[in-house]
């Protein structure tokens, strides 16, 4: 998701806002610091996740006020993690799209354990809490707004896909 996340941004011009980075500033953690913790623990609370995702997007209100178009990476795995991202776009008029990055679990799994061994990783979200993740999350598939992105493919035709699908939405031009 977040490979797909910085290439659509950065093809697109937009300014990417990483919720794990902003998770580890709000805890007082440079982005590569590692804090590791189960699901739901530590950095991964209901409420820590709560104000990352609100901070996210009060650095995407500041940024769409000054007229850039921006990209929200994070897993918004709640209906109402998705509506706050909306009710922002609906407030400063410009067009709103979840890029649902979706692929089989064997694929995500050994993304992620290819990832462990990147020191320049941000995120902590490790192979065995996929598990639990899935069971968590809500996927927006009754959702307006939504494009579905198969990202088991070679990434490069993930992200042609993301921007043939997004092209020609004002809210990746700026103002």
């Amino acid at each position: 998701k977040t490979t797909v996340a910085r290439l659509v941004a950065a093809r697109a011009g937009a300014i990417l806002i990483r919720t794990d980075a902003e998770r580890k500033r709000l805890a007082g953690l440079r982005p590569t610091d590692t804090s590791p913790a189960g699901f739901g623990e530590k950095l991964y609370t209901l409420e820590v996740t709560r104000r990352t995702y609100m901070t996210a997007l009060g650095i995407a209100e500041r940024l769409l006020t000054a007229g850039w178009p921006v990209l929200v990476d994070g897993t918004f795995s709640s209906v109402e993690e998705r509506a706050g991202a909306r009710e922002l776009a609906r407030r400063h008029a410009v067009p709103f799209t979840v890029l649902w990055c979706d692929a089989p679990d064997a694929e995500i799994a050994e993304r992620l354990r290819r990832r462990a061994w990147d020191p320049g990783e941000v995120s902590d979200a490790g192979v065995e809490l996929l598990p639990r993740h899935r069971a968590h999350y809500i996927a927006p598939t009754d959702e307006p707004d939504v494009i579905r992105i198969d990202t088991s493919v070679v990434i490069e035709h993930a992200v042609r896909d993301a921007l043939g699908q997004l092209s020609g939405a004002p809210s990746l031009r700026r103002s």
